[in-house]
């Protein structure tokens, strides 16, 4: 076998860091944009002062901590997050299409799976963001409350959800690629995904998408009353439930198909 010289390897290496450095500048440019964009900023206060009303609710009713951060959970981040995640998804596409960028990447040494990349990673970012504004806002409700018990535990949930959130509304980005320039269709693909998501999931039906079945196992770690879920009187919830790794695989498979057929589409598709 013959050996690798130190020059190769030290090749390989400038190649990867080069890589590695391009993909910090597209990541940095995906920031830079957010200035420009109202909407994302305006969206994220909307989120954060989602529990304002949901407090008010909880106290008039005198209900408990858990129950807020229940609520907040369920229309929060099943119900509001995805929309915003998919539109943000969407819009940072359109917006390469719309200033023709896709075109101009063939005269710098950055691939379009690499700006891909960097804008998934914003995505997951805007939605840590998202999910820790809004339990801070939820654990402000519980001091109105007196009650703001396993706060550590709730944050963490929370943000383990936004996580899972963003990978599950990466399917809005096939759309996009599909529907290059027509900026209506994947916004209404992420409204109606959502909206079917969720009512599926209020109404225990096993549908095998990624949001539902996220649904699916965070329903006993939201909800207050762990016990009637388990209860033999309401089999069907608790065998609605699934398991984590149940939940990451479905995850991980459609991020895995989600990211590649993108990638294909984009690479094969000219602009």
């Amino acid at each position: 076998m013959k050996p690798v010289s130190v020059m190769t390897v030290w090749r390989i290496t400038l190649k990867r860091l080069q890589g590695v450095r391009g993909l910090l500048k597209c990541i940095l440019a995906e920031f830079m944009k957010v200035k420009r964009k109202k909407f994302v900023l305006g969206t994220l206060l909307a989120a954060w002062i989602l529990p304002v009303p949901l407090t008010i609710i909880v106290v008039k009713a005198k209900l408990s901590f858990d129950i807020l951060f229940m609520f907040a959970i369920e229309f929060g981040f099943f119900l509001i997050l995805p929309i915003v995640l998919g539109i943000i998804a969407s819009s940072s596409i359109n917006v390469e299409y719309d200033n023709q960028t896709f075109k101009n990447m063939l005269s710098i040494s950055i691939s379009k799976g690499m700006m891909l990349w960097a804008k998934i990673i914003f995505l997951i970012f805007m939605s840590f963001l998202y999910g820790i504004g809004a339990m801070v806002s939820v654990i402000i409700g519980g001091v109105v409350l007196g009650d703001y018990a396993s706060v550590l535990s709730k944050l963490g949930m929370a943000v383990l959800l936004s996580f899972m959130v963003a990978l599950s509304i990466l399917p809005v980005y096939i759309v996009t690629v599909l529907a290059a320039k027509k900026h209506i269709i994947p916004t209404v693909f992420t409204i109606a995904y959502t909206i079917v998501c969720f009512i599926s999931s209020l109404k225990l039906v096993r549908l095998p998408l990624p949001l539902t079945t996220v649904f699916r196992w965070a329903l006993p770690h939201i909800s207050n009353n762990s016990r009637f879920i388990n209860t033999a009187g309401n089999g069907r919830i608790s065998e609605w439930i699934v398991t984590l790794p149940y939940c990451i695989g479905t995850i991980v498979l459609m991020s895995v198909v989600s990211i590649g057929l993108t990638t294909v589409i984009l690479n094969n598709r000219e602009v």
